[in-house]
């Protein structure tokens, strides 16, 4: 290795301890020459919002780091990182990238123009105290940076740069930072709120009476200190090419990193965005950068369901979620008996209603034109003698728009969606509901709400949302296999097709796998089961592969001692759980069965994906139930149950 790369080398790994990396480069175990990244490469985009000023840098070279190099002499290597242009004028800025390999021998320089200097500061007034004029901003405390100090004149994030929660229990993060507009352009109020530590947090070389007063005598690092809460103002103002916010001395934001920050408190903006704002106080000797993001306003319940216009909220079925409706045993989750696929009761006119929720407390039903859907079960009178019913098939019962009223009531430590008698909620499933159509909150958000009507024998479930959205998309299965193409078709690699409704279930034989359960789309994500990889090959051998988490999802009634003293640590066995496994060769047949149908066999304990039960473990068969050039499906042959399958192709 010559003498000038090692030199080039050398220069990136100070760089990179000087902690100029904000995005980490690939590790290798040796510097490699040849990798060391050429300037003539190098790819910018350089974006102008004209509006704020604000330009954002990115580098677009994949595994690749940047050192922007600015005309005012700030450097910083985050890549989409933005800055603040106060004066109109055409800019430049000098780009170099480095990777683990070391820093490019050239430089890109990029120009380009600020239309106008900042005169008006409505744009950022806006994004400071929020639309409806007042905003409530805390430090950032889950992001790693939201403090960091270093040189002055950089952006202070050098030297030290605190992880993510770091300062937890000095009361930094109950601290509260209330912005309002108080009519003004430039200027505003500020409220500095101590929250619920009632302290702030102060640097150890602080000197000033008013914080070494309540300093804590056995202090030898930073501290906090009792502090109350201040009613101030504040201001933005331009000074050379950088834009400051401005408080009255004094005046607390957070943290206090020195006497200069505590007489007065200028911060200079680097970034002031709708969900993140980032500060420098800089007083010559040291610059310590801030990052704050606005408090999530805490809606109530009532305003979740109904929202705070007057007119009201509408909701819908959540017609492409799979478990939008569903039943199971009475104190469950309503969805182990049955859960609707994506748009499963289409045909019968459920998703054309809506239900809209007021904030004075009124509801409408809306049930569409095929009316109100009614469980065959139901025995009220008014249903029995309609002309729709139907006493062995739910059915549609004709009406028009129903006006009523709703309330959330809480008893058992749960909230309930309360409705008078006979009022509707869109699918009447029992008599129960009928006359007591009380809902147990399961969740609520601003745009979905889960819901549970459970008469101490059934549990009904019903998800409705405020957005329907996009139908999802349909996998592409191929063109369908005839039996004589199976033998060449099932060679290859194959893994979960997880996105379809039903791709997992089970039920009592083979002619109904999904009859008792059938999973929802991605139902198993995060159990070790979507990354298997199991392989046919032409010449008879089959390849089960756990892929790269090493695991397998077992059944927990299984009870073969070998699998079940591989399960991972912390596995709740009580419940289906993982257990760690290896890549395993062995081999395979496919054959016709007495039947007619088609079987794939596989000598005893060869893993097929999920281990369902000690037999299937034992003596391993599946029998075809479909197959296209990318799918896969098949059912296990077992004792007293079924478990189906469903595979997309994955290499041929």
């Amino acid at each position: 290795m010559n003498r000038f790369f090692k030199y080039i080398f050398s220069v990136a790994i100070a760089v990179i301890a000087m902690s100029f990396a904000a995005c980490s480069p690939d590790s290798v175990t040796e510097p490699n020459e040849g990798g060391v990244p050429k300037a003539d490469d190098i790819d910018v985009n350089v974006l102008v919002d004209q509006t704020t000023n604000e330009v954002t840098f990115t580098l677009n070279n994949k595994q690749c780091s940047p050192i922007w190099i600015f005309s005012d002499g700030k450097k910083s290597t985050i890549n989409d990182y933005t800055k603040i242009y106060t004066v109109a004028g055409t800019y430049e800025v000098e780009v170099k990238m480095y990777n683990s390999n070391g820093i490019c021998d050239g430089n890109k320089k990029v120009s380009f123009t600020i239309n106008n200097s900042i005169v008006d500061f409505t744009p950022y007034m806006t994004r400071l105290c929020g639309t409806d004029g007042t905003k409530t901003w805390q430090i950032a405390a889950d992001k790693d940076g939201h403090l960091s100090c270093g040189p002055s004149g950089t952006d202070g994030t050098e030297w030290y740069s605190a992880k993510a929660n770091e300062k937890a229990g000095f009361g930094l993060y109950e601290n509260r930072f209330i912005f309002a507009t108080n009519g003004g352009t430039s200027t505003g109020a500020y409220t500095f709120d101590p929250g619920t530590s009632g302290t702030v947090y102060v640097n150890i070389g602080c000197t000033n009476t008013d914080l070494t007063s309540k300093k804590p005598a056995d202090a030898t690092a930073d501290y906090p200190i009792s502090a109350d809460k201040q009613d101030a103002t504040f201001a933005f103002g331009v000074t050379g090419s950088d834009m400051y916010l401005t408080l009255p001395a004094k005046t607390f934001l957070g943290y206090v990193p020195n006497d200069d920050a505590y007489n007065k408190p200028s911060f200079r903006i680097v970034s002031l965005k709708e969900n993140q704002m980032d500060l420098v106080i800089d007083n010559g000797t040291i610059a310590w950068h801030y990052i704050l993001e606005p408090v999530a306003k805490v809606m109530t319940n009532e305003e979740k369901l109904a929202g705070t216009d007057a007119a009201g909220k509408t909701w819908y079925w959540d017609q492409n979620g799979s478990g939008h409706l569903g039943c199971g045993p009475s104190g469950g989750n309503g969805l182990e008996w049955y859960s609707a696929n994506a748009n499963d009761k289409a045909s019968v006119g459920l998703y054309k209603q809506s239900f809209v929720f007021a904030p004075d407390g009124t509801y409408t039903f809306n049930p569409g034109e095929n009316g109100l859907y009614v469980n065959h079960g139901v025995t009220i009178s008014d249903f029995t003698s309609s002309s729709t019913y139907d006493a062995n098939t739910d059915y549609s019962f004709a009406m028009s728009a129903q006006k009523s009223t709703w309330k959330f009531e809480e008893a058992d430590g749960n909230l309930y969606l309360t409705l008078p008698k006979a009022t509707y909620l869109g699918y009447l499933a029992n008599d129960n509901m009928y006359n007591n159509p009380k809902f147990r909150v399961v969740s609520i958000n601003s745009d979905t709400i889960n819901l549970i009507n459970d008469d101490g024998t059934i549990a009904w479930h019903y998800r409705l949302v405020t957005s329907i959205g996009e139908k999802p998309k349909v996998f592409d299965e191929g063109e369908a296999l005839t039996p004589a193409e199976y033998a060449k078709g099932l060679i290859g690699t194959w893994t979960w097709e997880s996105t379809t409704p039903g791709h997992f279930g089970c039920g009592e034989s083979t002619s109904n796998a999904t009859g008792w359960w059938s999973a929802a789309a991605n139902d198993k994500a995060g159990w070790g089961l979507y990354d298997d990889m199991l392989t046919f090959n032409a010449d008879g051998s089959y390849v089960f592969d756990p892929g790269e988490g090493g695991t397998v999802y077992m059944n927990h009634g299984v009870t073969v001692a070998d699998l079940v003293a591989r399960a991972v640590e912390g596995a709740d066995k009580t419940q289906d759980y993982q257990i760690t496994a290896s890549k395993q060769t062995t081999t395979y047949t496919l054959a016709t069965g007495d039947d007619g149908n088609y079987y794939i066999s596989f000598p005893a304990q060869t893993i097929v994906s999920y281990i369902s039960s000690d037999d299937f473990f034992a003596t391993p068969r599946v029998m075809i139930t479909k197959m296209t050039t990318n799918v896969l499906e098949f059912n296990s042959v077992q004792n007293g149950i079924s478990w189906h399958y469903r595979l997309m192709r994955v290499t041929q």
